[in-house]
């Protein structure tokens, strides 16, 4: 919303000359599921509330006070999750 109409041009034609990275490497079905239990259900034996809790089913969000997760990078959701685990993130 906030950019001049030169630089959404300028952004468009960026993005439309970035080539796709290699595809990652599909997690293996175990993570799948647990991810899938984590997003929907949470784990009360960690206290861990569902991620859909906050951020809709989907990981759709309601921006801008609750972000969305859908089409976020793996290696950024991947880095997020660490920093909550060892206590480096904390909201």
């Amino acid at each position: 919303k906030g950019l001049t109409p030169a630089a959404r041009v300028a952004a468009a034609e960026h993005f439309a000359r970035v080539q796709p990275g290699a595809a990652a490497s599909a997690p293996a079905p175990a993570a799948n599921e647990r991810g899938a239990l984590l997003a929907g259900r949470g784990d009360d034996a960690r206290q861990l509330q569902a991620c859909n809790n906050c951020h809709g089913p989907g990981g759709t969000g309601e921006p801008p006070a609750i972000p969305y997760l859908a089409g976020l990078d793996a290696v950024y959701l991947a880095a997020q999750l660490n920093a909550f685990r060892s206590g480096t993130r904390r909201n």
